[in-house]
C-alpha cells in the first residue's frame, strides 16, 4: 500500500517582495521630485531670495492703463500662468519696461542678486503694472519675488 504524504508547505509569498520594490520606486520619485523642484529656484533655493531695493526715481507701481493700452513709450512683458512674456526681452537704452499681471494670484518683479541694475517692484495683483526704466546697457536677469521658478531676462543695447 501506498500511502500519500500530505505536504504543508505554505506557499511562496512573492507580494512581500513586491511591495517593498513599490515603496522603494514611490520613495525615489519622490526625491527626486523634490530635487528638480528645488533645483528650480536656482537663486536663493525653494524660496529665492529678494533683490535689494533700487531708487524710487526709475520706476512706478500703477493701475492699469485704460481701455488696456501699455505705456506706449516702452515694452511691455505679460505676467499670465505662472510665466513671463516674452521672457527674454530685448529694449535700446532708455526704455520703459512695464510688466502687467493677468494671473489670479500676486506676482513682485525683482532683479536677481548681483545684477549691475538692481529693481524691485511692489506686489501686484491681478491688472496692477510695475514698470521700470533701463538706462544702462548689459543683460539683466530678473524672477518673481513671490514664485522663484519664474525668469526672464532684459537685454539692453
Amino acid at each position: 500500500m501506498e500511502e500519500k504524504m500530505e505536504q504543508n508547505e505554505a506557499p511562496k509569498e512573492s507580494s512581500g517582495n513586491t511591495n517593498y520594490w513599490v515603496i522603494g520606486i514611490i520613495a525615489l520619485v519622490v526625491v527626486v521630485g523634490i530635487i528638480w523642484y528645488a533645483s528650480k529656484g536656482k537663486k536663493g533655493g525653494l524660496y529665492g531670495t529678494p533683490a535689494a531695493a533700487p531708487s524710487q526715481s526709475s520706476q512706478s507701481a500703477t493701475q492699469p492703463a485704460p481701455n488696456g493700452t501699455q505705456n506706449q513709450t516702452g515694452s511691455a512683458v505679460t505676467v499670465k500662468n505662472f510665466a513671463f512674456s516674452p521672457a527674454d526681452l530685448t529694449v535700446t537704452k532708455g526704455t520703459t519696461v512695464t510688466w502687467t499681471n493677468e494671473d489670479s494670484v500676486p506676482h513682485q518683479i525683482a532683479s536677481d542678486s548681483g545684477s549691475a541694475v538692481s529693481f524691485t517692484g511692489t506686489q501686484m495683483s491681478q491688472g496692477q503694472s510695475f514698470s521700470f526704466t533701463f538706462d544702462t546697457a548689459g543683460a539683466f536677469p530678473y524672477h518673481c519675488a513671490i514664485h522663484p521658478t519664474m525668469h526672464g531676462v532684459i537685454t539692453v543695447k
